[in-house]
């Protein structure tokens, strides 16, 4: 009777981790000590081999300790600041480093002329870290322009340049004033009942209605009832994901499943509202012109008009990359703005003196005797006049560029005034402000 041939190889299993089991059999003790060396002899030829690629020298003796074989200096990382490490490495080494990661060559740069070179005249070399950086938000930015690369990156940049250039300079303003508005309205029926207001999920949802506003004009309700619902929970996911990355595989709880159900629910919400306004512009052409307000959505299907010429529906493919232009916007300027206004806040009324120089700063340009919970965007100050908020954009850079959104690498306010470096940076800000403000 001939044996089966799945049998065979289970038989083959069972006599190889016997033979592994067995005490006398000195074979696993070999092979491991040779896989091993096999092992570490592999990482340092690809470490040899970055560095003949890359004309420089990677780290191989730093006062923290030496790379760990695949591990590379990750064990540094976890055991001190990221912005502590790096700069004690660049003190020592250069405005160039080169150091392992899990496997991989990694570069930071501590030279902004350096920097600038690479992003604008070497930016066909730069390669993104999609499948790290990127790997828990790549369900929002999907193929926009924050993952494209090469001539894919090119063309949206071109076709994105003059919506979100002059377009979206001439819509933020309207719409944040009517948010703030809402926001005030909230914050004083909160002063009469002594309830307690959280200013986080607040100025989450309040950037979102400027961001969904201005590329969508989804009203403030349907952007808190509807949008909010699905795309914020995905952020605190796709963020927790980040610390816990173990959260991506555990499709036994619910969680992992509403995660699933919100992003497919965001996708086909969006694509919806392309295939609309898409359709709604054909007619208008037909019709011979519109009066309803553009947003940058319709800058965006305008710049693409002619790759479709005459067509009623947008082929699925374009959908789905309007779509994810669309999310990538959102994310981008909607978790950054929130997070650097909520810690600024925080800061602020932690110190007093700082936030009456804020608030006199403030009134200077916003007249006390204006009621700017019912004024309108005709009102607000000129661009030119907002130069002169120094210190209020000043506080702003500094929360943006020094703050962590977790609470236990979070650096206050009272040690960017403390520490040498943080208060050289402040002070740059302020006199690079200033400087601005002065030339107009």
């Amino acid at each position: 009777m001939e044996a089966v041939p799945g049998q065979t190889l289970v038989h083959l299993v069972q006599d190889t981790l016997y033979n592994l089991r067995n005490e006398d059999n000195p074979n696993l003790v070999y092979s491991s000590i040779v896989a091993f060396l096999l092992m570490v002899l592999l990482q340092r030829f690809y470490r040899h081999r970055a560095m003949l690629c890359y004309g420089m020298p990677v780290m191989t003796h730093p006062p923290q300790g030496r790379p760990w074989p695949f591990l590379g200096h990750a064990l540094n990382f976890l055991s001190y600041r990221p912005w502590d490490l790096l700069m004690s490495w660049h003190n020592l080494y250069g405005p160039i480093v080169c150091f392992d990661l899990l496997g991989s060559t990694m570069f930071s740069l501590a030279s902004p002329s350096l920097l600038k070179l690479v992003l604008q005249s070497k930016i066909q070399s730069v390669k993104k870290d999609i499948s790290n950086t990127m790997k828990h938000f790549i369900v929002i930015l999907g193929t926009g322009i924050v993952t494209s690369e090469n001539q894919s990156w090119i063309k949206q940049r071109l076709k994105m340049s003059h919506p979100l250039r002059v377009e979206v300079l001439e819509m933020i303003p309207r719409q944040t004033l009517l948010a703030v508005q809402r926001w005030m309205t909230k914050l004083d029926a909160a002063c009469e009942t002594q309830e307690s207001v959280e200013v986080g999920s607040s100025l989450r949802h309040l950037t979102l209605q400027v961001i969904s506003g201005t590329f969508l004009s989804l009203s403030a309700e349907e952007s808190d009832s509807t949008f909010a619902k699905m795309y914020l929970p995905i952020v605190d996911e796709s963020n927790l994901r980040v610390w816990h990355p173990y959260r991506a595989y555990l499709f036994m709880l619910p969680v992992f499943w509403k995660y699933l159900w919100n992003v497919h629910n965001l996708n086909r919400y969006v694509s919806h509202l392309i295939r609309v306004r898409w359709l709604v512009r054909q007619q208008e052409r037909i019709n011979g012109g519109s009066v309803r307000t553009q947003d940058i959505l319709d800058g965006v299907l305008k710049a693409h008009e002619k790759e479709f010429p005459h067509q009623m529906n947008l082929p699925e493919m374009a959908v789905r990359q309007f779509r994810d232009e669309m999310k990538t916007f959102m994310l981008a300027g909607h978790e950054t703005s929130a997070a650097m206004m909520t810690w600024t806040l925080y800061e602020l009324l932690a110190n007093t003196a700082l936030m009456q120089r804020v608030s006199e700063e403030g009134a200077s340009l916003f007249a006390r005797n204006v009621d700017w919970s019912r004024a309108g965007a005709d009102e607000l100050p000129s661009n030119d006049q907002l130069k002169h908020l120094i210190l209020s954009e000043a506080c702003l850079r500094v929360s943006l560029t020094a703050f962590a959104t977790d609470l236990e690498n979070r650096v206050s306010l009272y040690d960017v005034l403390t520490c040498p470096i943080l208060k050289g940076i402040f002070e740059k800000i302020l006199c690079r402000s200033n400087r601005c403000a002065t030339n107009g």
